[in-house]
């Protein structure tokens, strides 16, 4: 089966119109000590998916963007930079034309457009995008309608409520196959090009089927918004991205917090595929633990089993796409006696720091075993487990030849 070729096009050539007078397009403010834009184009950066990240400027900060993409993304030699068009469909266009000039196009080539001020897109939002785009042809993420919608046909009485439970709120990634879009875009007239602003509709009403993909709720793209859930985040001048991490904040409350990790060449990183529930992660749930417990480690996230696919390593240890078992322990220091597992000074996931509940786990190589071909995925969540039982079996079957002998 041959590969398809998948693209991101980031769309940055808006000048924030709507944001009131400010010198520069919202894009390059910067939150968190960088623009916003390289908190969204990092997302992309690390999807091994992507063939290529084209990134849509306006033609006056196209030398802006590629300097700070050289300075704040390691991956950097992955993107291309160039000039939008005059609206957000010219700018599509543009970036079609730029695969299909120097990349090559063909029926299935897909592409998945994001705004670059929605930096909060999620590694399974732009996974299920390409999954999507290639069964269906083309997909728009969306969240469900919390509020009543309001229909004014005259913008003065209210014409229609309708039924909210067929409401959705359109964010992005839309995505596509590249050449279908454009072949609908070339039919339409000037008029209808300056009318119909969104890819999607366009192909709706030539009668193509858009799937929907469930988006999230703190997709945002309202710079205040962003600025203000990056506002505990603060960057040095090494490569830092954001985390999604879903965290315990109390009994049978969870939350979702926006973390820091630094890129580093000495670790690897991770997407959890599957995981497993222990009883310990059930009493943090239910409340079973202390209450100075509770206190101490919360808020947390839980899950210390489990199973992903490394998507970046800089040793060279994993290719990209290799499933791996996660080990939760986290050692800081060697001893000749005692295991890594009673030392002091190690650390746990989801006991004395996050589980592996979290858009992406980082570690140094070791704490990765690479997972027999074949296996299936769902048992070998269950490896640390198993693991843990056949330890103690082991232990107490030596203990028992010994008392015997």
């Amino acid at each position: 089966m041959e590969k398809t070729n998948v693209y991101g096009v980031v769309l940055a050539g808006g000048k924030g119109t709507r944001m009131g007078n400010v010198e520069k397009p919202k894009q390059f403010m910067e939150v968190g000590g960088k623009p916003i834009i390289i908190h969204t184009l990092e997302k992309f950066v690390v999807n091994p998916q992507f063939e290529r990240v084209i990134v849509l400027s306006p033609k006056q900060w196209i030398t802006y963007t590629q300097d700070i993409i050289k300075k704040y993304i390691l991956l950097s030699d992955k993107i291309d930079v160039i000039e939008g068009g005059a609206t957000r469909n010219d700018t599509i266009m543009n970036a079609i034309s730029h695969i299909e000039k120097f990349y090559g196009l063909d029926e299935e080539t897909i592409i998945v457009t994001h705004d670059s001020v929605r930096p909060f897109v999620t590694h399974r939002i732009l996974e299920d995008n390409i999954h999507y785009a290639k069964e269906y042809g083309a997909c728009d993420t969306v969240i469900p309608a919390t509020d009543t919608i309001v229909e004014s046909m005259d913008n003065q009485k209210i014409s229609n409520i309708p039924d909210r439970s067929k409401m959705y709120q359109g964010q992005t990634p839309q995505s596509f196959h590249a050449k279908r879009l454009r072949e609908v875009f070339d039919e339409l007239s000037e008029e209808e090009k300056t009318i119909l602003t969104d890819a999607c509709k366009i192909l709706v009403l030539k009668g193509d089927a858009i799937h929907l993909v469930e988006g999230e709720v703190f997709n945002i793209k309202d710079y205040v918004s962003v600025r203000f859930a990056c506002c505990r985040v603060y960057f040095r001048r090494k490569w830092r991205m954001l985390n999604t991490v879903y965290q315990l904040k109390r009994p049978r409350q969870f939350e979702v917090a926006f973390k820091e990790m630094e890129i580093d060449d000495r670790q690897v990183i991770v997407r959890p595929t599957r995981l497993s529930i222990c009883h310990a992660d059930q009493r943090y749930y239910q409340g079973a633990r202390a209450e100075e417990i509770l206190r101490q480690k919360l808020p947390m996230a839980l899950i210390h089993e489990g199973i992903g696919k490394v998507i970046y390593d800089p040793t060279g240890t994993f290719e990209i796409g290799t499933e791996v078992v996660m080990i939760p322990n986290r050692p800081v220091e060697k001893d000749d006696i005692i295991a890594e597992n009673y030392l002091r000074s190690s650390k746990f996931c989801a006991s004395s720091m996050d589980g592996f509940l979290q858009e992406y786990v980082q570690a140094v190589p070791d704490r990765f075993v690479r997972l027999p071909q074949g296996i299936n995925p769902t048992v070998a969540a269950y490896t640390e487990l198993v693991s843990v039982s056949f330890m103690r079996s082991t232990v107490s079957y030596v203990f028992h030849m010994r008392d015997v002998m």
